[in-house]
């Protein structure tokens, strides 16, 4: 995993937390499975994986153009400073965490040729946990690592919201 610092100042950060306050379309995260899996996971199991609202996938579907451009800059500063050069966008997708909410181990994709970056809105003390390690969320820090590695989200305990950004991208060769 490759951290990037300093990828947008605080106050785009706070207007983009704003815009997705504001924003229609927010769902119950699946990391996995289906949604019977999720009434398993919420219910029996007592875990609440957070809300997500995806603006973009491969299909061109967008939800929110003010999103989608404040996305679309954060993958450009992404990559000038990453060593990642022709790639496709796939999916994007916002999340957010309310305290005690923690998604369950997942790969965003498969295939080898893909990456995925959680770009951090707000610090909390919430964060990625990652190869059984612990990152912290970092107010406009960026974690960046091959889709197919296991991961998930852990909410705050403390913080009241944890919001991010989740970005899959193909190499393209």
């Amino acid at each position: 995993m490759v951290i990037l610092e300093n990828i947008l100042d605080k106050k785009t950060n706070k207007e983009i937390i704003k815009e997705l306050l504001a924003s229609w379309g927010w769902f119950i995260a699946i990391d996995v499975g289906d949604y019977s899996e999720k009434y398993d996971l919420l219910f029996n199991r007592k875990i609440h994986s957070g809300f997500s609202l995806t603006t973009f996938n491969e299909n061109g579907y967008i939800v929110n153009e003010k999103l989608t451009q404040y996305a679309n800059t954060i993958i450009q500063i992404i990559l000038e400073k990453s060593t990642l050069t022709k790639v496709k966008v796939k999916r994007v997708m916002w999340n957010y965490y309310m305290k005690n909410q923690n998604g369950v181990l997942h790969r965003d994709y498969h295939d080898e040729n893909h990456w995925s970056f959680l770009y951090t809105l707000n610090t909390t003390d919430g964060g990625l946990e990652f190869n059984n390690n612990f990152f912290p969320d970092i107010e406009s820090e960026a974690k960046l690592f091959k889709s197919n590695m296991l991961h998930r989200g852990i909410g705050p305990k403390k913080t009241i919201a944890r919001f991010n950004l989740n970005v899959i991208l193909e190499e393209c060769k």
